[in-house]
């Protein structure tokens, strides 16, 4: 008889069965390599480590070991009576895709691929709230200005309003026919935004879940909304890098600025003000004047990166790439003043934080602070805070982390190691790492 299970979170790329036949080996677009019971399904260990997909697997002839390729570039050799990374499979916790503060900084909320809402306490990491966000993998979370509620969207289609006092759920907002891939409050929480594959924006009243304007104008599907700090604009970034500035009470779009990159486009306001700063194809960080027909580089267009995320106060940005941070300060005004007109990258690199098992999925800076959080496909959330010492120098530090439970050392030595397979010594001594 045949049977089937769920064996990753998106799209399974690869599968082998071992030599005997007892064992089946999978490799995922999450980029988990998975290893199941074949009679059962049952899963018998996880391998966690690659930072992109993992395209295809396959056992060694004896069956002793797993080789899987990735999109990371990496070939990957795992032993079978191993857990990869030291991850229970049982208590792993499901990849997550998003994260953001209460508006007091107080909380953190992350939303994950198996559809579920997390609230933490932002200084313990202790875990309070949980809710079912979505049926689907939930896209994006956000915060009300007043802390009360949390909105949700997901790939059902649907985006849903929870109160953040007791996690039931208040209001659906149903209307998109296909995924909703961002949500936001307005600043008076008059409204709720949400943006769709299916090209359009549409405004929502929070409290009834009536449908407000919908604005039509991309040719692709929405990747990003921002209010302004005063509410009365909307901006909006899609997929083949457009961005566009609505007016939320007429609903008529005041402009459109075309991104550096074809490719996603996240676009947000910058620091409070009109001005936007928008991220295209994955390449810069472009900072437009308020009439939105100018820009320059704030990161220069050669550098890629994944997500991007500014500090409240401007002065800090940071930037995912596959699995690690970049940390950037952002130049002054009287530097900018004195800065060659030639040169338009203003944002000045200062450190990168390592140590994640897999993608970056989203970056968060708390309210008025110097901290910020990440979420990742490892299942991990992590709250990191700038240190600055009296002679400028600036370093992180680690708060918190839950979920992911393997260990990273950096520039290590490791001495009278017992019980290395062969592999492993290799792999040590290759790094210069075995003493």
């Amino acid at each position: 008889p045949s049977f089937r299970w769920a064996a990753h979170t998106t799209a399974v790329m690869g599968v082998d069965f071992s030599p005997n036949n007892q064992l089946i080996a999978s490799s995922g677009d999450d980029s988990a390599v998975k290893l199941w019971d074949a009679q059962s399904g049952t899963l018998m260990s996880l391998f966690t480590g690659h930072s992109r997909a993992a395209t295809g697997v396959v056992f060694s002839p004896e069956g002793s070991w797993i080789a899987s390729v990735s999109r990371d570039n990496t070939v990957r050799i795992w032993e079978v009576n191993s857990t990869g990374s030291g991850d229970d499979p049982q208590g792993f916790s499901d990849p997550l895709t998003t994260v953001a503060y209460s508006p007091d900084g107080r909380f953190l909320i992350s939303g994950s691929r198996a559809g579920m809402v997390r609230r933490y306490d932002t200084e313990s990491g202790e875990l309070g709230l949980v809710i079912p966000g979505n049926a689907d993998q939930v896209e994006q979370v956000a915060y009300s200005s007043d802390g009360l509620w949390i909105a949700t969207c997901g790939k059902d289609k649907d985006a849903r309003i929870w109160s953040t006092g007791t996690g039931t759920l208040a209001v659906t907002l149903r209307g998109h026919y296909d995924y909703v891939n961002v949500t936001a409050f307005s600043p008076c929480n008059q409204w709720v935004v949400t943006g769709s594959s299916d090209r359009s924006v549409r405004l929502w009243n929070p409290r009834t879940g009536e449908p407000g304007h919908i604005f039509v104008g991309h040719k692709s599907g929405i990747r990003s909304v921002a209010f302004s700090a005063d509410g009365l604009e909307l901006v909006s970034g899609g997929w083949t890098a457009y961005i566009m500035v609505w007016d939320v009470k007429s609903g008529e779009c005041k402009m459109t600025m075309q991104g550096n990159e074809h490719g996603g486009c996240v676009a947000m306001y910058f620091a409070g003000s009109r001005r936007i700063v928008s991220n295209s194809g994955g390449r810069g960080v472009q900072l437009w004047d308020e009439q939105g027909k100018n820009s320059r580089f704030l990161v220069k267009k050669e550098m890629m990166f994944d997500f991007v995320a500014f500090s409240s106060c401007g002065q800090w940005l940071a930037t995912a790439h596959g699995p690690f941070v970049r940390l950037w300060k952002c130049a002054s005004k009287e530097v900018l003043e004195q800065q060659d007109k030639n040169q338009d990258w203003v944002c000045i690199p200062v450190l990168t934080v390592r140590g994640f098992f897999a993608r970056i999925e989203a970056i968060v800076w708390r309210p008025g602070g110097a901290e910020f959080a990440t979420v990742c496909l490892d299942g991990s959330v992590r709250v990191w805070k700038l240190v600055e010492d009296g002679s400028g120098k600036v370093s992180v530090e680690l708060v918190w982390s839950t979920g992911c439970i393997g260990l990273v050392a950096s520039g290590a030595a490791v001495k009278d190691a017992i019980g290395l397979d062969a592999i492993n010594r290799k792999l040590l001594e290759q790094r210069g790492s075995l003493k």
